[in-house]
């Protein structure tokens, strides 16, 4: 009898060892996994990235990879079923500004501006410091009719972060919407400076030029937004905060 509750002892020990080793198993190939994912996410070889993460997610591991495939579904343009995905990320794992950030992203790009605006406060409630979150709310803000608000925003993205061109260039769209346009002028210039190659800020440059009756340097300005445009190459997508609302 004593052989027996032996026998069935080591049976029980040797049965939990192999699922815990399986469950290792299933959890570092779910890692792996997600990690190609991302690297197929960041090449922009977005179908394949979405099919990577179902496989991801069947493997009950789906918090992370419901937010890179709404990151996925936003790079395509379905920002409704980027929205949904972020909408279940979050409810696993409130806690995570990033996934209200980019949920606040999605509905900006729809035109949801209110909502928008409320899941970016939620963003910064977790993460005071994001200078591009702020970027991002201040460019919702002035969509909303709130340049005031709008520049405080920019402002303080600025100061965290004073080497980032499209703060500049968002800045300086404020102020054209305000009328500002030789401040506007100086801000697009500070893009420039920082980023030579932004088609954006000679563009909209050249429109603020062309307000203050800076006829041949708006020309100037626009033909050089086209030509940089006309041989732009395509942007990675990076996994955590977007850097700029352009």
């Amino acid at each position: 009898m004593v052989g027996m509750w032996k026998l069935i002892l080591v049976i029980f020990l040797a049965a939990t060892s192999f699922s815990a080793s399986y469950g290792q198993s299933i959890e570092t190939d779910a890692s792996s996994r997600l990690e190609h994912g991302k690297g197929l996410l960041d090449a922009g070889k977005t179908d394949e990235a979405v099919e990577v993460f179902n496989q991801v997610m069947e493997t009950g591991s789906t918090t992370l990879a419901l937010y890179y495939r709404g990151m996925a579904f936003s790079v395509k343009g379905w920002q409704g079923l980027a929205i949904k995905d972020y909408t279940e990320a979050i409810k696993q794992d409130p806690g995570q500004a990033v996934y209200y950030a980019r949920r606040g992203i999605s509905r900006l790009s729809l035109g949801d501006v209110s909502e928008a605006i409320l899941d970016l406060n939620k963003a910064l409630e977790l993460e005071p410091s994001s200078s591009s979150v702020m970027s991002f709310r201040s460019r919702a803000l002035m969509m909303s009719g709130r340049p005031n608000q709008a520049l405080d925003d920019i402002n303080r993205a600025i100061q965290i972060n004073p080497s980032n061109s499209g703060f500049f260039k968002l800045r300086g769209d404020i102020l054209t919407s305000t009328g500002n346009y030789d401040k506007a002028v100086n801000d697009y210039d500070r893009a420039i400076q920082i980023n030579p190659g932004f088609a954006a800020a000679f563009n909209n440059r050249g429109i603020a030029l062309a307000h203050i009756n800076k006829v041949k340097e708006a020309v100037d300005d626009l033909n050089a937004a086209m030509d940089l445009a006309s041989s732009r190459s395509g942007n990675v997508r990076g996994s955590g905060f977007p850097t700029t609302p352009w």
